[in-house]
């Protein structure tokens, strides 16, 4: 990809002619190996039990750990390393809405403008990042045999996702997997350490049925999730343009977009008449009619945390199914 400046002739069109100077390439293959580069490593621990008849329940436990180490990413070639010169930014802060205000009222980022002269010149190499991205998680269960008129299930899970990442929608934001040249900008990579998108913490759900006569079913699920960890960023003018800009680490442990909860219920009937079963059936999502915000604007200003997303509405669906 090629970044360049766009001397616009007044319409707003981007168009290919319009293109000025260079200020970036990025993309392609590396261009040279750390002498250093180790070998990934995967360590995995898990362990769980189950065990029959709690009173009426049956009951397990799932944990487990796991940590990646010397995971690949990509720095400047030594050759190829663009030149920057440290400046400071002012960050407002944030408006205490699942973060944590900041004294007086902001603080200063620190940030890289570049110098010109190199663009276009970039070179990256292959290397090893120096921490190690975690994950730890645990499961709880109770769940009630169907061998009675009703039946209950309850589960619960947290979890936690930890890992060096940079700015944006770039493949290893959510995959440390994935090389991306996002990582070599310093820029990108302030308060890179944080909790990965999935990394919701906690979980749980609430599963309950009913059959109080023959062919009349009853069930209702209470789920629970808690907000994505999400970043607040700052759009700072340096030297190379407009640079997003991390102000504070992902989700430790603030700030995140707010937590979801649903409560969706079913009744279906069920009878047979000359050898074809009917069986009609009551969906009704959302039953509370919440209207949480699952995705929120993260930009400082005042469309911070702006509702981007929201739970669905109430929502019925009645179906009839036959089978013969």
């Amino acid at each position: 990809g090629v970044r360049s400046v766009w001397n616009d002739n007044g319409d707003g069109v981007p168009r290919l002619e319009e293109a000025g100077a260079v200020l970036s390439v990025t993309g392609g293959a590396y261009h040279e190996v750390d002498a250093s580069l180790r070998r990934p490593m995967d360590h995995s621990f898990a362990m769980g039990t189950e065990i029959k008849r709690v009173g009426p329940f049956d009951f397990s436990f799932a944990g487990t750990a796991h940590w990646l180490l010397n995971r690949y990413t990509v720095r400047y070639a030594e050759d190829g390393e663009p030149q920057y010169t440290q400046t400071s930014v002012e960050d407002p802060g944030g408006d205490g809405l699942g973060e944590t205000k900041v004294e007086g009222g902001g603080q200063l980022l620190t940030a890289y403008n570049r110098v010109p002269g190199s663009e276009g010149e970039e070179r990256y190499m292959l290397t090893n990042a120096s921490r190690a991205d975690l994950y730890l998680g645990l499961a709880l269960e109770f769940k009630m045999p169907r061998t009675s008129w009703w039946f209950v299930d309850i589960a619960g899970a947290a979890y936690m996702s930890m890992g060096s990442a940079p700015f944006g929608m770039h493949p290893d934001r959510n995959d440390p997997g994935v090389v991306d040249e996002s990582s070599a900008d310093p820029n990108a990579r302030l308060n890179k350490r944080g909790r990965y998108d999935p990394g919701r913490a906690f979980a749980a759900h609430l599963l309950m049925g009913f059959a109080p006569v023959t062919g009349l079913e009853l069930v209702s699920i209470l789920r629970y999730r808690d907000g994505q960890p999400m970043t607040r960023y700052l759009i700072a003018d340096l030297e190379q343009g407009p640079t997003a800009l991390m102000t504070v680490a992902r989700g430790e442990p603030v700030p995140r977009h707010t937590f979801h909860m649903t409560w969706d219920v079913r009744i279906a009937y069920e009878v047979e008449i000359g050898g074809t079963e009917f069986t009609t059936s009551l969906d009704v999502y959302n039953l509370l009619g919440s209207s949480t915000e699952i995705l929120e604007d993260n930009r400082t200003g005042e469309e911070f945390r702006r509702s981007l997303e929201m739970v669905p509405h109430r929502a019925l669906s009645l179906s009839l199914t036959l089978d013969w």
